[in-house]
């Protein structure tokens, strides 16, 4: 909805001169308080919102629900109570005084100084060549953009903006150089923040080109025998999914790009085939079915709240985002950070100053560490982050929660090295952890027993571990440590990240910034030679089915990382995680006597 201000707030806010002397869009622009409206398109066919389902609904859309899109109201001075938003650096000028709504456009650049509302483009992009923003034709378009030269899927959206009286788009193809890697990455992290301050975010879910044609269709229904013989005519009731199934599960919101674009937009309209759906913070409005809402709501919710938030719910909340993430897709590996990079920027302004290191948070690290590969098929194609991180994986992980009865005064994260200079808070590369805990010798044969039945195994890990519900629903990923002494019975469970061989990188990093995360010293590198492969606790917990009731025994199950070295200075990467429920695993004397080496309560280790 256009707020109109006064000549001398034009001159402060508008980014042009042809815009601060913009009038008001011709009144054959549409109007969708009328009962029907016709909407040129660029192939010359018109698209009817006559219909009485079309019609509530773009009435809605376009300013009968004051609620989506705010009302219109008296001007004022300053940009904050306009509820305008600070323009993106690049943004689509559609300029709104052409009454054609097949005008062409241009791109604003340094359009950060002003404050407009703006929609964004959630879309798949298509394998047709269309046109993209360049270094070479930069200039070009930032002086005349053909609207023949767009495509469909970008047509449609410039329209819809026009239809809603909107001045500014924001189109990632078209608002970052894509054939220039600096300004990729460097557009890519404040992406977040331009689908936040978004006025609304444009959801095309259809996959074909274009989407206002198809999302208008009229859908099928069925006539329903009226149940009183002179009733008059019978009810139809149109054939559609829940709205929030079509929304999750369609091809655009399984891509990765578009988790971040959908958990940061506070509205959206969302554009499928034969019909649209409105969302504001993750509730759905259709005409079709009764209000809903998508599984985003929740975690939107406590994302936008002004409440505290400490670091237990911080981590909690970021690990049920990741764990959603990592189910999608992306088309290259390497994005799996910079996909989620500007959710995490808006994230972090809820996380106290915390370090950002590779998908997780400085502050409660090694919980953090306790994630699981839940896919048969995980696999490290290439290095794009360290082993400790879920993001080094390709495949969906879930993180192991223990908030009740933890004791981890026996690991310590004492700090990080990066490749990045004067103290990062920000580290999305090559990134070494200095921890230092209890290790013992990792060799699985030792504490593997008969191999039971799988039911036997079940029931063991129920009645023993807090993470059974977790656990089996990927059975097939966890390998079951059957006792050496008491049949049926297991000694625990391991996960192993992925069946390959671990991609590592060159250790000179050492030599680079040190960060402590515990006021501590830069620590050295353990010299004596290690054992190849190590356990290492991060925690141990008291069991729910003995906890609140006298634990005589002191019984606890430790949670540890399992780590094969990678080089001869003693580093090591993650190759997977485990839960171990014999009580003195960790403990010196126990393990030496049954041939399990026992190498440190108190050793440092580096991990990469």
């Amino acid at each position: 909805m256009r707020v109109w201000l006064s000549q001398s707030e034009r001159a402060k806010h508008a980014p042009s001169s042809r815009l601060e002397e913009q009038t008001e869009v011709d009144t054959k622009c549409l109007n969708f308080n009328s009962e029907e409206t016709t909407v040129p398109n660029s192939q010359g066919f018109s698209s009817t919102f006559g219909s009485p389902r079309s019609g509530k609904t773009c009435r809605q859309v376009s300013g009968g629900s004051r609620d989506l899109f705010g009302s219109e109201g008296s001007p004022t001075k300053t940009p904050s109570s306009l509820n305008l938003s600070q323009l993106p650096h690049r943004v689509l000028d559609l300029r709104c005084k052409e009454v054609s709504f097949s005008a062409d456009i241009c791109l604003l650049n340094n359009a950060t100084q002003y404050y407009e509302p703006y929609f964004a483009l959630s879309h798949r992009w298509s394998t047709k060549p269309s046109l993209k923003l360049t270094t070479k034709n930069f200039d070009a378009l930032c002086k005349n953009i053909s609207f023949q030269s767009l495509s469909r899927t970008f047509q449609d959206a410039v329209v819809f903006c026009r239809l809603m009286k909107v001045h500014y788009l924001w189109i990632d193809a078209l608002c970052i150089k894509q054939d220039d890697e600096d300004d990729w990455r460097k557009e890519s992290i404040s992406m977040g923040h331009i689908y936040e301050n978004a006025k609304c975010v444009i959801m095309a879910h259809i996959t074909s080109d274009g989407f206002l044609e198809k999302s208008l269709l009229s859908r099928a229904s069925i006539k329903l025998d009226s149940p009183e013989p002179s009733g008059g005519s019978a009810p139809c009731v149109s054939l559609m999914d829940s709205s929030s199934f079509c929304i999750n599960n369609s091809p655009l919101s399984i891509r990765g790009w578009v988790f971040q674009e959908r958990m940061l937009a506070k509205r959206a309209v969302h554009f499928m085939t034969e019909h649209i759906l409105m969302e504001d913070m993750g509730n759905i409005t259709s005409e079709h079915c009764p209000d809903q809402y998508t599984s985003q709501r929740d975690q939107k919710r406590a994302l936008f709240s002004h409440e505290k938030m400490d670091s237990q719910e911080f981590c909690g909340l970021w690990a049920g985002m990741v764990e959603d993430y990592s189910a999608c897709e992306l088309t290259q590996s390497k994005d799996k950070i910079p996909a989620i990079s500007g959710l995490a920027k808006v994230f972090s302004g809820r996380g106290h100053g915390q370090h950002f290191l590779a998908g997780l948070w400085s502050e409660n690290l090694s919980q953090q560490l306790l994630w699981v590969s839940t896919s048969s098929s995980a696999h490290r194609e290439q290095w794009r982050a360290p082993s400790w991180s879920w993001a080094s994986l390709d495949g969906t992980v879930k993180f192991l929660r223990v908030s009740e009865g933890v004791e981890q005064r026996k690991f310590t994260i004492e700090g990080f090295w990066s490749g990045q200079e004067n103290q990062p808070r920000w580290v999305d590369g090559p990134c070494l952890l200095a921890v230092r805990g209890s290790v013992v010798e990792w060799d699985e044969s030792r504490i593997q027993g008969e191999i039971m039945s799988l039911r036997d195994g079940n029931v063991c890990v129920a009645q023993n571990s807090d993470h059974f519900e977790l656990l089996q629903n990927f059975s097939s990923n966890i390998q079951l440590s059957w006792s050496t002494r008491e049949q049926g019975h297991i000694n625990g469970w391991v996960s192993y990240d992925t069946n390959e061989q671990m991609i590592s990188f060159d250790s000179a990093i050492l030599g680079r910034t040190w960060t402590s995360l515990k006021n501590a010293r830069r620590p050295p590198v353990e010299h004596r030679r290690l054992p190849e492969q190590i356990c290492m606790r991060v925690c141990s917990y008291a069991p729910s089915r003995i906890r609140g009731r006298r634990n005589v025994s002191g019984k606890k199950n430790h949670l540890f990382l399992i780590l094969r070295r990678v080089q001869e200075q003693n580093i090591y990467t993650r190759i997977g995680v485990g839960e171990i429920f014999i009580n003195n695993f960790f403990d010196k004397w126990v393990f030496e006597t049954r041939s399990m080496k026992f190498l440190g309560n108190d050793l440092r280790i580096i991990i990469t």
